[in-house]
């Protein structure tokens, strides 16, 4: 197969994530055929022309010229960000659609696993398959793929997603042994602390679900530190939340129980989280330290 040059493939990514047709990103600028041979790896565009492509775009001319390595990543983290928006907004057909737009024999490994996983997600969130096909599924993508060593991150957010499914299910103690074998599996790789925060957060509310408030004080204290050491405050002050419920629930330090969920109600207000500030303020008026005007 012909090497098309990255910046050709980079330039088909972006337009056909946009949905945009090479008649449409070349009017008033070049002809449709000149942008066909650049996506074909048949001429390199001047620096004009990749200017006002980018701008057609929305996207920095530097992304267009990214190589290697560094490219492929690129385009794999811009993909996600987009699929996981649709998803949370449970607009599956749609994020189906821009799987198929970007889809390629030239797509990259990093691309095509991360497709492979929202895949999976949108076939059990459509109950195409049922919690076994799905772990199944997700089973089989770590293997096949050897994501804890060729893509570490999506290997936790593989791992953490099956750990949600089985909760989901009731199937509690497959659950928990997830997030125990994960938090062991340590690594220096950058991106890996921040999804330690969300399997810390994850484990602890299982812990809460199971009725396990030692343990799940233990879980929280290392996400309030590590939440603080990398001065996440989003994750902070969910942490701060969970820590309130645990006290709340064993009733054994009303004044610790207070100071927390006043905590989280401040840092919530503070970094303009305001919808969780909200549930906060309805759910836990009570114990909140400093009533709001």
């Amino acid at each position: 197969m012909k090497n098309v040059h990255p910046i050709g493939e980079t330039l088909k990514f972006y337009r056909r994530l946009n949905n945009v047709s090479q008649k449409d990103i070349s009017t008033g600028i070049c002809s449709q055929a000149e942008i066909s041979k650049i996506e074909n790896g048949k001429v390199m565009p001047t620096v004009e022309l990749l200017q006002q492509l980018a701008i057609k775009l929305c996207v920095p001319m530097s992304e267009l010229v990214k190589d290697g390595a560094e490219h492929r990543l690129e385009q794999a983290r811009i993909l996600d960000q987009a699929l996981r928006k649709l998803v949370r907004e449970n607009k599956f057909d749609k994020c189906l659609r821009v799987m198929k737009q970007v889809s390629s024999s030239r797509s990259s490994d990093e691309v095509r696993r991360i497709m492979r996983y929202y895949e999976i997600v949108i076939a059990y969130r459509q109950q195409h398959v049922d919690y076994r096909t799905t772990s199944v599924l997700f089973a089989r993508l770590i293997d096949q793929e050897g994501l804890q060593v060729q893509d570490p991150i999506l290997y936790f957010r593989v791992k953490m997603a099956l750990s949600i499914l089985y909760a989901e299910c009731e199937q509690y103690q497959q659950a928990e042994k997830i997030y125990t074998d994960v938090l062991q599996f340590t690594t220096e790789i950058s991106g890996l602390k921040e999804e330690r925060l969300k399997i810390l957060y994850n484990y602890a509310k299982l812990l809460y679900k199971v009725n396990q408030p030692e343990k799940g004080l233990r879980i929280i204290e290392e996400g309030i530190l590590l939440s603080r050491k990398l001065k996440q405050t989003s994750y902070l002050a969910h942490f701060y939340y969970q820590r309130g419920e645990f006290h709340e629930r064993m009733g054994v330090d009303i004044l610790q129980t207070k100071h927390d969920y006043t905590m989280a109600y401040e840092l919530f207000s503070a970094f303009q989280m305001k919808q969780y500030a909200d549930i906060v303020l309805e759910v836990k008026r009570s114990f909140l330290q400093s009533m709001p005007e």
